[in-house]
């Protein structure tokens, strides 16, 4: 079949192609609205509560013994890092979540609204 004078498979080629090109940009709108809601969170955060924040997002998910033995919080002392995630937590930018009876820290992911 000919829509004018373009074969029916490859309008579909082009329709199906846009419509992976959208579904691409929205992944983008989303993954962009999640990196300016961290810059917010991290540009209100004390310096300690930053670097916390951003060693518990590049790893994941950790416990607090993983935290004391990084050589960046390895003087920071377990009662002030414990302050931090408090303050972490408080702001709800991080959760935590208990897996075979330790708990682990891990970067909230935001929810974006449709």
């Amino acid at each position: 079949m000919v829509l004018g004078m373009v074969k029916k498979a490859e309008y579909e080629k082009v329709v199906k192609g846009n419509n992976e090109l959208r579904a691409k940009m929205e992944k983008l709108r989303l993954e962009n609205a999640l990196l300016k809601d961290q810059i917010r969170a991290l540009s209100t955060l004390p310096p300690d509560a930053g670097q916390l924040y951003i060693f518990i997002q590049l790893k994941m998910s950790v416990t607090l013994d993983d935290i004391m033995k990084s050589p960046k919080f390895s003087g920071m002392g377990k009662r002030k890092i414990n302050t931090a995630l408090k303050k972490l937590l408080k702001r709800r930018l991080i959760e935590v979540n208990v897996q075979n009876g330790e708990e682990r820290y891990s970067v909230r992911t935001p929810e974006i609204p449709g």
